[in-house]
C-alpha cells in the first residue's frame, strides 16, 4: 500500500503483509527510495528543482513500520521496530510489561536506548543515547532522549568514560536522570498499536 504526502512528493510504500505477516506495515520504500534519502526543494540559482539528497556516506536501508501496526502474534521475547521520519532512523523497542486497555490485553514495548545513536550505522553520531541529525536537516541538531537521559557519561574514542553534562540543571532538574518515556502499547495478537508515549528532545549542537 502507499502513503501519499502530497502530489509533489514520491509515494512511500508499506508492505501489506500478504507475502509475509511479519512485514505488515513495514516500509518497503520511504518517499520513493528503499534507502534513507531526503526529498527536498533546492534553488539552483535560476529555478527551484526537486531532488533526492543522501544524508549518509553509506546506503542505509529503510526498515521498521510507521508505528500504527507491527507483526502479529507478538511474544514477550520479541522486539518491534519503528522508523522515525524526523530523525530518519530505525528505533528498536523491547518488551517491558503487560497492560490492559479496557478488556483488551496489551504488551508495552519501551525504547532500546542503544538504538538512538548507532554510530556504526549512522556516521558522525554521538556515542550515547543521542544522535547528530545535522546531515538530515542541514541544521546542527541533536536528537536525544528526554532530559538527555543516559548521557551523564560519554564513551570516548579511546575507550574511556568522560563526564558529560554532570551538574547541569534544566528547570531545576538534573540532566540525565529523567524517566525515559518512549513506549508503544500493542495488542499482541494483531500487532495493532493502541497507545503511544513518544517524547524526545531536540537541541542545537554548538562547538565552543
Amino acid at each position: 500500500m502507499t502513503l501519499n504526502y502530497s502530489s509533489d512528493i514520491p509515494l512511500s510504500q508499506l508492505y501489506t503483509g500478504q507475502s509475509s505477516i511479519d512485514k505488515i506495515r513495514g516500509y518497503a520504500r520511504y518517499k520513493g527510495s528503499s534507502n534513507i534519502m531526503i526529498w527536498e526543494d533546492f534553488f539552483n540559482g535560476e529555478s527551484i528543482i526537486q531532488h533526492y539528497r543522501k544524508p549518509y556516506d553509506n546506503n542505509v536501508h529503510v526498515e521498521g513500520t510507521d508505528g500504527f501496526q507491527f507483526k502479529a502474534e507478538l511474544t514477550e521475547e520479541d522486539s518491534i521496530y519503528y522508523f522515525d521520519d524526523f530523525a530518519m532512523r530505525t528505533l528498536k523497542f523491547d518488551f517491558d510489561s503487560k497492560g490492559e486497555r479496557g478488556k483488551v490485553s496489551t504488551f508495552r514495548f519501551k525504547i532500546d536506548t542503544n538504538s538512538y545513536a548507532q554510530p556504526k550505522k549512522y556516521p558522525d553520531n554521538i556515542n550515547c543515547p543521542m544522535a547528530n541529525i545535522s546531515a538530515i536537516h542541514k541544521v546542527p541538531l541533536v536528537f536525544a532522549l528526554p532530559n538527555y537521559a543516559g548521557c551523564i557519561l560519554l564513551r570516548s574514542s579511546v575507550g574511556k568514560d568522560i563526564e558529560m553534562l554532570k551538574g547541569v540543571m534544566i528547570d531545576g532538574k538534573a540532566i540525565g536522570d529523567e524517566k525515559v518515556d518512549l513506549e508503544f502499547e500493542v495488542e499482541p495478537y494483531t500487532g495493532i498499536t493502541l497507545g503511544i508515549k513518544y517524547k524526545f528532545e531536540v537541541s542545537m549542537l554548538l562547538i565552543i
